[in-house]
């Protein structure tokens, strides 16, 4: 093809969709394959290839600049993956950042627009190399009068990265995102994105994610200025630096033994004169270290991961065939969380629903545990149900005993502490930020002041770290002293344990409570923050919350359970006969409906089966 326009029959500028008839006319009259047809097209539909198409007049420059096809026809073309309403790339750091900025910085960015980074690639397993060519990134930028304001490592899809090696370990995509959101979790400006290796069901390219993140950033992040995204990738990938030439920027981080890269683009005038393409040496030692010599086992990564790694490599490829015995406890506080919806179903049918969601909840874990997939662990998990009613008492006993303050949200008493912690939306949540009050509750210092000084015994569900309580009594005036921490699980188990584990044999995996997966119910949720700041809550599901973090879910079948529960959530709510809508539900909840599009009269059944129906057509499975 000479030139790619004119054989399309149209113009540098058409819109997308004339383009699409355009390629569908020619594809019908076409006899045998139509390959280079269709990678003709997808060069010209893609802003950053179309412009290296018109400086270079090759498809091979291209195609060397990391482009390819991903072979999906018009017909076949999945729109909602670039929905900007389904939130599945953290942003609370980028968030965070522009709030420490002062008004004099904030100014200069109508001129010289802030950046955030990307680089993708198969991160398998992401390592210090990875970390330290974002950092020098930022550093060249900075260095450059630039505001970076954060950057996204984005894995690959599965697709891709099986094509691309066949060795000791494989790391399929919910290993390699955990790897990631691990190794970036205490990074006050990097952060893992999923979007790219979940939740496409075909392999993309990387100019997709970089048109996909800068207009998903511009929806979200709610400010008056343009942030623009810069591609980071090593000298090895030199000729990537094309598809920048007239759209976008990036930068090229040189590393030794692969200076033959940079020879096509060293002499390129549209490359060495364009400011917005910078190609540098490392500010920081590059370690000599690579994915495939992790995988092998010769070398070590990251010493936030390596501990995982290595119990990985142990179970791959075949898994132990003696599975540990595990508790996993929840906390049956369904009473408590379906009391919002009594106005409008009888409480009976709020009853047997509730009975026969968490039968098929419990029955659904113990499955997926002992049915997880290399390098993951099976499990032999008994689902341990705790009585709400049974903790109360112990609340109520204590509180007549001597003062108490507290901090667990479903049981009740004269003195409470309505605080959680924060965590970041759809990020992983391997680290929680800071102590929030909870959602619709008076601010901490305000709850302080209703505590009247003296003597306390700190009582919350659960304190398997500590980090909370002892947060708390970092916070607590000097008035307030605690004597005692007090959890109301191992109080439960203590009492129990003949019952429940009469053997000895078994280990407490974790502690949840029911409420956080029935989706809209009171209180239910971890406390997190939306793009407009406001606290609320999000259920314990995909694509808002990781189940590995926050519920000790396996990598390898966190999907699926995150499907099953939103399929079980769509059951509830037609085994009712009234219908609930979206304005009977948690307020926190009905915020963040609202701001992907719901309204208030929207059935909470629709709502449940909209996450499921895009999680069945975009996550790969």
């Amino acid at each position: 093809m000479k030139d790619l326009w004119s054989d399309f029959g149209v113009k540098p500028g058409v819109t997308v969709e004339e383009l699409d008839r355009s390629y569908v006319l020619r594809r019908s009259k076409v006899k045998g394959s139509h390959k280079n047809l269709r990678l003709a097209w997808k060069i010209l539909r893609d802003p950053y290839a179309a412009a290296a198409y018109d400086n270079y007049k090759q498809v091979r420059s291209v195609i060397e600049a990391g482009f390819f096809d991903d072979e999906v026809e018009p017909e076949n073309y999945k729109s909602e993956r670039n929905d900007l309403n389904w939130l599945t790339t953290p942003f609370q750091k980028i968030i965070n950042n522009i709030h420490d900025l002062d008004s004099d910085t904030i100014g200069q960015f109508q001129e010289t627009p802030p950046v955030v980074l990307l680089s993708t690639g198969a991160f398998s397993p992401i390592h210090q190399g990875h970390l330290m060519m974002m950092e020098n990134a930022k550093k060249e930028l900075e260095n450059r009068g630039r505001t970076v304001l954060g950057g996204y490592i984005s894995p690959s899809h599965d697709k891709y990265v099986f094509g691309k090696y066949k060795d000791v370990l494989f790391l399929d995509t919910s290993h390699r995102l955990r790897l990631c959101e691990k190794a970036v979790a205490h990074s006050d400006w990097l952060m893992s994105d999923p979007w790219e290796a979940r939740f496409n069901d075909v392999p993309i390219t990387y100019t997709d994610v970089i048109t996909r993140l800068e207009a998903y950033l511009a929806k979200h992040l709610h400010v008056n200025f343009p942030v623009v995204v810069f591609y980071v990738f090593g000298g090895d990938n030199a000729p990537f630096a094309r598809l920048f030439a007239k759209k976008g920027g990036c930068v090229c981080i040189k590393r030794p033994s692969h200076e033959d890269s940079l020879v096509s683009i060293n002499h390129d005038p549209l490359i060495t004169r364009n400011n917005n393409i910078l190609i540098v040496d490392a500010f920081y030692d590059q370690p000599n270290i690579s994915s495939t010599e992790i995988r092998n086992g010769t070398k070590e990564g990251l010493a936030s991961i390596d501990e995982l790694l290595k119990e990985w490599h142990h179970q791959y490829p075949k898994a132990s065939e003696n599975k540990q015995k595990y508790i996993y406890a929840i906390r049956n506080d369904s009473r408590y969380a379906t009391k919002i919806w009594q106005k409008k179903a009888k409480e009976i049918d709020l009853t047997l629903a509730t009975i026969e969601f968490m039968d098929k909840f419990c029955r659904s874990l113990e499955f997926d545990f002992s049915n997880c997939s290399p390098p993951d662990t099976p499990m032999s998990v008994k689902p341990t149900l705790i009585d709400l009613n049974e903790q109360q008492g112990y609340v109520t006993e204590m509180e007549r005993n001597g003062p108490i303050i507290n901090l667990d949200a479903c049981t009740h008493s004269d003195t409470k502490l309505d605080f959680s912690r924060h965590f970041g939306l759809c990020d992983g949540q391997s680290r929680w930020e800071h102590l929030v009050s909870r959602p619709g509750r008076k601010a901490i210092s305000d709850q302080f002041l209703a505590i009247k000084p003296g003597e306390y015994d700190l009582v919350d569900d659960d304190i398997a770290t500590g980090f909370t309580i002892k947060t708390i009594l970092e916070l607590a005036p000097k008035e307030i002293k605690i004597n005692k921490r007090i959890g109301l699980l191992q109080m439960y188990l203590d009492k129990h344990n003949d019952q429940i584990n009469p053997k000895g044999d078994k280990e407490l995996l974790d502690i949840v409570d029911l409420r956080d997966f029935l989706v809209g119910s009171l209180d239910s949720g971890l406390v997190v923050s939306m793009p407009t700041g406001e606290i609320i809550r999000a259920p314990y599901l995909l694509p808002y919350v990781s189940l590995v973090s926050r519920g000790m879910i396996p990598p390898s079948v966190e999907l699926s359970v995150s499907m099953q529960i939103w399929k079980l959530n769509v059951t509830f709510h037609n085994y009712l006969k009234s219908e609930i809508l979206l304005e009977d539900s948690d307020p926190s909840f009905i915020k963040l409906m609202k701001y992907i599009g719901f309204d208030d009269k929207t059935k909470m059944v629709d709502i449940c089966r909209w996450h499921l129906n895009r999680l069945q057509k975009l996550a790969f499975k």
